[in-house]
């Protein structure tokens, strides 16, 4: 079972590295837009290389926490696809937001309908990320005190 210390770590992570990047990814092109006005091939670049550099990112730093956490080797392998999947929903989404700030406006959530789909995609990320960075099972007792006699 995990610890309360275990789930805030967790949450936390997921919130950090799933919440506020891509937010910082898709809010990127209003500081392009002041830096570089009416320079529409500008965002266009960003949004190429930004989610890259965000997926890379995420990427590394996910597969470094599952090469650490308390799981059985089965189960990172499955958090690795899982980070994977995630990390190719996250590169589509951080591009077309970006993308948003030069299509006509509402383009791409002109239906209730690309509404849905956005969010679902979301999700999918949200819930791909979650399952990547679960940190396994708490340390029994024996594992704690077989650390701290090592130290």
């Amino acid at each position: 079972m995990l610890t309360a210390s275990d789930i805030r770590e967790w949450v936390i992570r997921i919130v950090k590295w799933d919440g506020i990047l891509p937010a910082v990814v898709w809010t990127s092109p209003i500081l392009v837009q002041l830096l570089f006005p009416n320079v529409r091939w500008a965002i266009e670049i960003v949004a190429v290389i930004l989610p890259i550099i965000a997926l890379l990112m995420r990427f590394m730093i996910g597969k470094r926490h599952i090469d650490s956490n308390r799981c059985k080797p089965l189960t990172r392998r499955l958090q690795l696809a899982v980070l994977c999947i995630g990390s190719i929903v996250l590169l589509l989404i951080d591009s077309v937001m970006i993308l948003t700030h030069v299509m006509p406006k509402g383009a791409a959530f002109a239906t209730t309908g690309d509404v849905i789909v956005w969010s679902a995609l979301y999700g999918i990320y949200v819930a791909s990320m979650t399952i990547a960075m679960y940190p396994g099972p708490a340390k029994s007792s024996n594992m704690q005190q077989h650390d701290i006699a090592q130290q």
